[in-house]
């Protein structure tokens, strides 16, 4: 049909699109000239959040890469809240300094994961969970890369408090939380952390999206 370009689609005529494309043809020649009366879908339902660094040098020391996991567990707690959801699973991703093969994926990589008891959207307890994942990797060589994320997602419950939490701990931290979110919007994330975050360069924090979503995963 002598179709190179999607201006090429959009002129094309109609027979010669359904003799060399059929009825599929019709339909791209459509959208190639904006006729899309399908529904719009600004968001699809979350499945994970996720947010890492890349070390400007190999990293072994183990209150540096605390340090990271803290700054990015509340990150990607404060997300969770702004979002309405918790976690029931943690992922740390950690990649190693050492190269095994070319080019930026030529380092081993390393994930683990744990699952909570109750879901969470607060900060400390992912990054809890994060360095105990830390010490369980039990590393033997430098770090390259450091990430934390959250999945296995479900809605908020506000009002629900654990079961066992007689002193009201996590009623004073979910206070505490939406302090720092307050904080958060308005002077920026670095304008009050908890004691023990790093000051490192974020990359840019992941969304990966229910399955069958065509939009980017990055967010």
């Amino acid at each position: 049909a002598g179709v190179r370009t999607i201006g090429d689609l959009a002129r094309a005529t109609p027979d010669a699109l359904r003799r060399t494309l059929g009825e599929w043809g019709l339909a791209a020649a459509r959208l190639a000239r904006g006729e899309d009366v399908r529904d719009v879908e600004p968001f699809r339902e979350a499945v994970s959040m996720s947010e890492e660094n890349t070390f400007g040098s190999d990293v072994s020391d183990r209150a540096t890469l605390e340090a990271a996991i803290l700054t990015h567990a509340e990150s990607v707690a404060r997300r969770l809240r702004r979002s309405e959801l918790r976690a029931h699973t943690i992922v740390l991703k950690l990649k190693l300094g050492r190269r095994v093969a070319a080019g930026p994926r030529g380092f081993p990589q390393l994930t683990r994961h744990a699952t909570l008891s109750e879901a969470s959207d607060d900060g400390e307890v992912l990054a809890q969970t994060a360095r105990a994942l830390l010490a369980r990797a039990e590393l033997a060589e430098p770090v390259r890369l450091i990430g934390v994320g959250a999945t296995n997602l479900v809605p908020a419950n506000p009002d629900q408090l654990g079961l066992f939490d007689l002193g009201g701990g996590r009623e004073r931290r979910q206070r505490l939380n939406r302090a720092l979110d307050v904080l958060a919007e308005r002077y920026g994330s670095r304008a009050v952390r908890r004691a023990g975050q790093a000051d490192i360069v974020h990359a840019a924090p992941s969304l990966a999206l229910k399955k069958g979503s065509d939009l980017d995963l990055q967010k």
